[in-house]
């Protein structure tokens, strides 16, 4: 995952470029644990969004979504991806 990447979008968002964040969600996606929701996904899903971002009403959101999709993954647990979306509510 890209530190400039996030970096770039917390500027263009008004946020503060919140490095602790970016490493909590890098060490979140390389868990070794995970199976599918990675960092590779996340980068897989960044670069499918750089080719289709054009069509996006709200381009900054949903890359801001994507860096949190998942983020918080307990095998078993049916809150995942309600916590992931806390997670990222509590940020902004």
């Amino acid at each position: 995952m890209n530190e400039k990447r996030w970096q770039d979008l917390m500027q263009a968002m008004g946020l503060k470029p919140s490095i602790s964040c970016f490493n909590k969600l890098v060490s979140a996606y390389n868990e070794k644990h995970r199976h599918y929701h990675t960092q590779k996904h996340i980068e897989a899903m960044l670069k499918h969004f750089d080719n289709t971002k054009n069509l996006a009403k709200a381009p900054l959101e949903i890359e801001l979504a994507l860096w949190f999709h998942d983020a918080i993954y307990k095998p078993f647990s049916s809150s995942n991806e309600l916590d992931s979306a806390n997670w990222a509510s509590d940020f902004l």
